[in-house]
């Protein structure tokens, strides 16, 4: 068995291997019609009136939305919900002003449909490496083996398309 997502820093276990596919930058997501949409770019103060929907302590997406804050030398706010359900978080910001974070990919259809918006991108302090986890001694099977190679094919090809 293995896992798609965000590198943990340090590793789970000791006999997890996790393989790096592509660097990636979250951003900041609000509704369409959030307030903060009107500003070219907001401030750390405009961020920290609004409510967020994080995932819990030990989530890399957390951590770098902690960093986000620190960096700038301000205390992250508190946080009004902790999910790490983006299906519940688009809900939420679909009926209120809430904020999220999100890669430009996991909003892109809602983004193209006019619901999701970016309300700002803070740069290098959201980046994150997503990869493959395992456990060290898993053998695929070929379907599995397969399926690992159409996700090297696809990071190849997003390592290739120009920021």
């Amino acid at each position: 068995m293995f896992i798609g997502g965000a590198l943990r820093d340090p590793s789970p276990a000791n006999d997890i291997v996790q393989e790096v596919l592509f660097d990636d930058e979250a951003v900041i997501v609000g509704n369409v019609k959030h307030p903060l949409r009107r500003k070219k770019q907001p401030s750390l103060a405009d961020l920290l009136h609004f409510p967020w929907i994080i995932p819990s302590p030990g989530v890399p997406m957390r951590a770098s939305w902690e960093r986000m804050f620190r960096s700038r030398g301000t205390e992250p706010p508190e946080v009004r919900i902790v999910c790490g359900s983006m299906l519940i978080a688009r809900g939420l910001m679909f009926r209120g002003d809430w904020l999220t974070l999100m890669s430009r990919d996991q909003f892109l259809f809602e983004n193209e449909a006019g619901a999701l918006a970016e309300i700002s991108a803070p740069g290098e302090v959201l980046r994150r490496s997503i990869v493959l986890t395992r456990r060290r001694d898993w053998r695929p099977t070929p379907l599995q083996a397969d399926l690992i190679d159409m996700a090297h094919q696809l990071a190849e090809g997003r390592r290739q398309i120009p920021a």
